[in-house]
């Protein structure tokens, strides 16, 4: 084979790359909402479509508590991951560091209540009560101690 042929071979394929990556990648978010207004828009709704009825509903249970704070979190920070070792979602931030600073936020909701596991939590949700105030009952059926359920949560969602 020729290399003036060879050559040519490449650049067609090399054409034909071009323009099939460029078919994929034509539509932009906004494009698909304009051609299908009922399609959803990328948004946090996409995010929450990925969650569980219970783990949407316990950041709005925490987002509704969430006051100013020294640490700057806010609603929109929260995230959820349900509980492995009983009932329950854990509710949290996935930033640790905060003024260089490391420091765990997380709650815990069990049964329609939230909880503040450790100071973190509670200085952003200050009005949430403490693990260690839940009844017996309810708090048992999450499996983790009420006592020392920071560090067994901290484990569990951050793996530490």
């Amino acid at each position: 084979m020729s290399s003036t042929r060879v050559h040519g071979t490449l650049l067609l394929l090399a054409g034909v790359l071009i323009f099939w990556g460029c078919g994929i990648h034509s539509k932009s978010p906004s494009d698909r909402s304009q051609n299908n207004p009922t399609a959803p828009s990328p948004s946090s709704s996409t995010v929450s479509s990925q969650q569980t009825t219970e783990e949407v509903d316990a950041v709005r249970l925490i987002s509704g508590s969430v006051e100013s704070n020294k640490l700057n979190v806010n609603s929109s920070d929260l995230k959820a991951r349900k509980n492995p070792k009983g009932a329950g979602v854990f509710v949290y931030v996935p930033q640790t560091s905060f003024t260089g600073i490391e420091r765990y936020v997380i709650w815990m909701v069990v049964d329609s209540n939230g909880y503040a596991l450790n100071s973190p939590s509670k200085m952003v949700t200050p009005s949430l009560a403490w693990s260690r105030d839940a009844d017996e009952a309810t708090w048992k059926k999450t499996g983790i101690n009420k006592f020392n359920g920071a560090s067994e949560a901290i484990d569990i969602v951050f793996g530490k």
